[in-house]
């Protein structure tokens, strides 16, 4: 994706960032050109992170912001989505890991519902999830709902009950339907 200064960008982990230069640059390693990208989150350090022009994988990083229509395609397919528990350790958080890194939003909806499911499940038999799985949890909600507040332009405490409303409705909507 080759950014405009100005847009909204997701850009891996960092979360969404505004496009705020197309600068060349000399790091160390000779002049290159840099696209300059601004974290929005209010938490997050409010350094520029410099992605080279002219490297592929790292471009590739950068994504469009969803639109509210694609967060509405996402909602509905909620309760479909599904990601098979993976018992061993090791495995699960190599794919976790994956999910994370990867951004794809389909299967960041996977990971939290999954670790939520898989948390509830712990919570009936007085049980936690690990402190692993918290954290893989917490890095997919804040890559979602981050993205969808600024799409939505709602807050991000709102994102949940926004979410939980577009089921019930579609539930809803289904049920009448089945009558």
């Amino acid at each position: 994706m080759i950014p405009d200064i100005g847009t909204r960008v997701v850009y891996g982990t960092s979360g969404v960032c505004t496009v705020v230069d197309m600068r060349e640059e000399d790091f160390g390693a000779g002049k290159r050109i840099y696209y300059v990208l601004r974290p929005l989150a209010k938490h997050s350090v409010s350094t520029d992170i410099f992605v080279p022009a002219d490297n592929e994988r790292l471009l590739a990083k950068i994504k469009n912001v969803l639109t509210p229509k694609e967060i509405y395609e996402l909602i509905e397919i909620i309760p479909e989505e599904h990601m098979d528990w993976i018992d061993d350790n090791r495995a699960r958080s190599i794919k976790f890991e994956s999910v994370i890194s990867e951004g794809d939003r389909h299967e960041l909806v996977a990971l939290t519902k999954a670790t939520y499911n898989r948390k509830h499940e712990l919570s009936k038999q007085g049980k936690k999830l690990s402190i692993t799985d918290e954290r893989f949890m917490r890095a997919a909600k804040k890559m979602l709902f981050e993205e969808f507040a600024i799409a939505l332009e709602i807050e991000q405490e709102e994102v949940i009950p926004f979410i939980t409303k577009q089921i019930k409705c579609r539930e809803k909507k289904m049920s009448e339907k089945a009558d």
